[in-house]
């Protein structure tokens, strides 16, 4: 088994407009280098939140190991970014999506497994709480604060992503409309 199945990983939320632009940089035929040069100074300057500004080095390097799901995948996964890749240059960069979830949850299992968990709670409530998704975490990676940073980093990343929303209450989320996949051969 790898280790991806064994780290946790998700140090930071994730952008979606970050995956955008390295499939992009992907598509017009970049290579390793050139991708993590340009991540390098375009993540300098972008900020968790969403926002722009300063930040430090430790911090942006995290999210390029997540980002390097894309260009730099491990061997067992080149062929699969690859079929999604092709998928990509068919469609537009708003179909992305699910291109960019099924990518990172192949690289860092712990997204699908907070994903996974998310739905399980959806499937027997209309809201969820923080807690609850770390309580069912802790159950299967150990109760270690490291669980819990790790899962509000993917959660926030979802809420970036706008595939879960943020209630009135802190802490506590509801669903967003469904992504609907059509064809499972076409991200669209």
């Amino acid at each position: 088994m790898s280790k991806r199945h064994q780290k946790l990983g998700i140090k930071q939320t994730i952008q979606r407009h970050w995956m955008d632009r390295v499939v992009q940089m992907l598509l017009a035929g970049m290579n390793e280098k050139e991708i993590r040069n340009d991540l390098n100074d375009y993540l300098s300057t972008q900020k968790q939140s969403g926002g722009t500004g300063e930040r430090g080095e430790k911090s942006y390097v995290m999210a390029i190991s997540i980002l390097a799901s894309w260009f730099a995948p491990e061997q067992d996964l080149i062929q699969f970014r690859d079929e999604a890749l092709s998928l990509a240059r068919c469609s537009s960069s708003d179909k992305w999506l699910s291109l960019h979830w099924a990518i990172i949850a192949a690289a860092y299992p712990f997204w699908f497994n907070v994903a996974k968990q998310i739905g399980r709670l959806f499937n027997l409530q209309e809201q969820i709480t923080q807690p609850q998704v770390f309580n069912r975490l802790k159950e299967q990676y150990g109760d270690r604060e490291t669980v819990a940073r790790n899962a509000r980093y993917t959660v926030r990343s979802f809420v970036a992503w706008g595939v879960l929303k943020d209630s009135d209450t802190k802490g506590c989320y509801e669903k967003t409309a469904a992504v609907p996949i059509a064809d499972q051969n076409r991200p669209y």
